[in-house]
Order: structure tokens, then C-alpha cells, then sequence
């Protein structure tokens, strides 16, 4: 749930998971010129595991995956959100596989 008001375009988020192994400054880098398709980057499509979409103010969404079965347990996968800036400002984290 994204609990701003503004507009994606001018404050979008969204949350993206990345496969293990998975540059997620590349990632980054690559999503500020992705305008066109949400800042998810077409040509990076295989680093993703799973993503939601691009949300503006009192938007949501929900995303279901499956851990891939070679996951064992303390696999990490990186997440981000990858809307410009954000992701080096500090929205990213680590989903560990217990």
C-alpha cells in the first residue's frame, strides 16, 4: 500500500525481488532510464523474481512468488524499489530463506 498522495510519475513505488546473484546497483542503475515501462528495465527482466507494479498515492498490489526449489535455507535474495533514487536513498532489504 503506498500511503502517499502523490502520483506515481511524480513518487511512485514499487517492490522488486531479485534472484540471487543479481547486481541490484546494476539493477538500479538501469531502471532510471525505464520510465516507459515503470522503471522495470526490459533488458534486466531475467534479474527478477518477482515484482508489483509501480504504485502512485493510495495505490496497492500484491505479489505472490515461490522461492525457486534450489533455495536452501540462507539463500538471500535482494529487494528494491526501483522508482529513481530511491533504492540509494535506502528502500532495499535482504529476504533470507529459513
Amino acid at each position: 500500500v503506498h500511503t502517499g498522495r502523490a502520483p506515481k510519475e511524480a513518487m511512485g513505488h514499487n517492490w522488486v525481488l531479485l534472484r540471487p546473484g543479481a547486481d541490484l546497483n546494476a539493477y538500479a542503475n538501469a531502471a532510471v532510464r525505464a520510465a516507459a515501462s515503470d522503471y522495470l528495465p526490459p533488458e534486466r527482466a531475467g534479474d527478477v523474481l518477482a515484482a508489483t507494479k509501480l504504485l502512485g498515492g493510495g495505490a496497492r498490489d500484491a505479489v505472490v512468488f515461490t522461492v525457486p526449489a534450489d533455495a536452501a535455507a540462507g539463500t538471500i535474495f535482494e529487494y528494491l524499489c526501483s522508482f529513481p533514487a530511491h533504492c540509494q536513498l535506502g528502500m532495499r532489504g535482504v529476504l533470507a530463506v529459513k
